[in-house]
C-alpha cells in the first residue's frame, strides 16, 4: 500500500524535475585594469580537452 504522506512529493516530482533551471547571470568585472607590464589573465582550455 502506498503511504499517504508521500503522495504528494510523488505527485509533485515529476513535475520538479521537469522544470528548466534559471538561465546563469553573468556581469563583466575588470580584474587589476593598472597593471602595465605585460600581465594578463585568460581563461583557456589548456589542454584542449572542451
Amino acid at each position: 500500500m502506498f503511504p499517504a504522506r508521500l503522495a504528494l512529493p510523488a505527485l509533485l516530482l515529476p513535475a520538479v524535475l521537469a522544470a528548466e533551471p534559471p538561465a546563469p547571470r553573468f556581469r563583466a568585472q575588470n580584474i587589476d585594469t593598472t597593471v602595465r607590464i605585460g600581465y594578463r589573465v585568460v581563461i583557456a582550455d589548456v589542454e584542449g580537452d572542451g
